[in-house]
C-alpha cells in the first residue's frame, strides 16, 4: 500500500502541473485577493504620504506667518486624525498580505513535502503521508485512498474547519496493488 499511495502521492500532488494547479485552486477557493489588498495598501500609502506633505505644508505656513498658530492647529487636526486611521489601516493591510492564501505560499507548501518525496526515511515518509493522505479504507475487493492537501492545517488538525483545500480520491483492487 505505501507504494501505491507514494506513487499515487506522486503522480496527482508532487509534480510541477498538479503543484501549479492545485496551488490555484486553494488561493480561489480562499478568496482573498493579495494584489486587491496590495492595491488598498498602495492607495492607503500615498494617501498617507498626500496627508504628510499637507500637515508640513500647513506648519510651514505657520512658521512664516501666512496663518495664525490656531487656524493652523484648526486646520492639521482633521489631518491628523485621518493619518492615524491610515496607519492603523496599513498596518492591518500588511498583516493581512503577510497571511494571504497565494498561489506562491500554496506552492512552497507542495514543493517542501516534495523534498520529502524520494527519500528514504521511515519518519519523513510518514510526515508525507501524514501530511496528503486523509484516510485509506480497506474493502473485500478494492482499496480507497483519499488524498488531500491542507497548506494551511496546525500540526495535529486532521480536518481544519473552514481551511481551504484540495481533495482526490483514488481507488485500486488489490490485484493492482500486488502487481507493484
Amino acid at each position: 500500500i505505501d507504494a501505491y499511495c507514494l506513487a499515487e502521492i506522486k503522480k496527482h500532488i508532487l509534480n510541477e502541473d498538479a503543484m501549479r494547479s492545485i496551488s490555484e485552486q486553494i488561493a480561489t477557493a480562499a478568496g482573498n485577493s493579495s494584489d486587491e489588498m496590495q492595491e488598498k495598501r498602495d492607495k492607503a500609502a500615498s494617501r498617507k504620504e498626500k496627508i504628510t506633505g499637507i500637515i508640513k505644508k500647513i506648519k510651514k505656513d505657520v512658521y512664516e506667518g501666512e496663518i495664525s498658530e490656531d487656524m493652523g492647529k484648526e486646520m492639521t487636526a482633521d489631518y491628523e486624525r485621518e493619518l492615524v486611521e491610515l496607519e492603523n489601516t496599513l498596518q492591518g493591510l500588511q498583516q493581512a498580505l503577510q497571511c494571504a492564501i497565494t498561489p506562491e505560499v500554496v506552492y512552497l507548501y507542495l514543493q517542501e513535502l516534495l523534498t520529502l518525496h524520494g527519500s528514504e526515511n521511515d519518519e519523513l515518509q510518514k510526515v508525507l503521508f501524514d501530511k496528503l493522505i486523509d484516510k485509506i479504507e480497506v474493502h473485500d475487493d478494492r482499496i480507497e485512498v483519499h488524498l488531500i492537501v491542507f497548506p494551511f492545517a496546525r500540526s495535529g488538525d486532521s480536518k481544519p474547519c473552514g481551511q481551504p483545500h484540495y481533495s482526490l480520491s483514488l481507488d485500486t483492487t488489490r490485484e493492482e496493488l500486488k502487481r507493484m
